[in-house]
């Protein structure tokens, strides 16, 4: 397959699965568009095995699969598909290796034990080994490497995200939010698996709100040191002021799921913006 129609192909994945990252990534150099996508398009597809897995084992499989088309990599094996065709340019033209897309594999494979978090800084790394590493990669390729950036902006990222999927997680029977929150409120986290807790539950998610955007505001300060070229990797953080605007229009329903907001309104943010308000 050729390197820009698995680029094309990638984006439409990316375009699909992960908007708001799709959005940032066509505002980098042309050269890194293409790269850009492909890693989106890999860890959208790592990520989502279990959402498509009607049992654990399953996403398992799935993941394991990944773990040996990278593989195959190392051996000199080619494949049409078009992420791993991204993916084996990525590798040769930016300082990643097969190391750090099998991490990310790692990090979805470790979440499939339904480990119940117990604390904040807990979930703090949840978020460093799933948003926190596609933006450190991401920042990698755009050749701004930031330890710092990666942290705050996957925090804050990660949080809204898990903050959003609640009502998803909970009718799957999975949580993520930290045991010592449902101390604080009072309430047994398996409650909610039968949709109860109702204002306790709020609070814990605007808690959670509170914390991303903590995050958001030392990215903020910190994003004041990168160049232009390398904003695409952590830009889309901006957005997440309309997602706990939405969350917090409708406090009263927890269990609710909210709509995704227009397209245009992400767009006209992400042009508009100094950075990140």
């Amino acid at each position: 397959m050729e390197l820009d129609a698995a680029f094309v192909q990638c984006a439409e994945i990316v375009r699909e699965l992960d908007p708001d990252r799709y959005l940032t990534a066509l505002m980098a150099e042309p050269d890194k568009r293409g790269p850009l996508m492909a890693l989106y398009a890999f860890t959208n597809e790592v990520a989502k095995s279990r959402d498509t897995a009607h049992e654990p084992h399953l996403a398992l499989i799935r993941l394991q699969w990944w773990r040996d088309v990278l593989a195959d990599f190392e051996t000199g094996t080619l494949s049409n598909n078009p992420i791993l065709v991204g993916l084996r340019a990525v590798l040769a033209t930016s300082d990643l290796r097969m190391r750090d897309l099998v991490q990310i594999i790692d990090a979805y494979e470790a979440d499939l034990d339904d480990p119940l978090i117990q604390t904040w800084d807990d979930l703090d790394k949840f978020c460093d080994t799933t948003a926190g590493a596609v933006m450190a990669l991401a920042l990698r390729i755009l050749g701004n490497p930031s330890k710092e950036i990666a942290e705050y902006g996957g925090r804050a990222w990660g949080l809204v995200g898990l903050t959003r999927a609640f009502p998803h997680h909970a009718g799957a029977g999975r949580i993520y939010m930290p045991a010592e929150a449902f101390d604080e409120v009072g309430l047994d986290p398996h409650d909610i698996f039968q949709g109860n807790g109702g204002p306790p539950v709020m609070a814990i998610m605007l808690a959670t709100l509170g914390r991303a955007q903590d995050y958001a505001d030392l990215l903020r300060t910190e994003a004041r040191t990168m160049p232009r070229t390398a904003r695409p990797a952590f830009s889309y953080v901006s957005l997440i002021d309309f997602y706990v605007s939405q969350i917090r229009r409708h406090s009263d329903a927890p269990f609710a799921l909210h709509p995704e907001i227009p397209a245009f309104r992400k767009q006209w943010r992400l042009l508009t913006t100094n950075l990140l308000r």
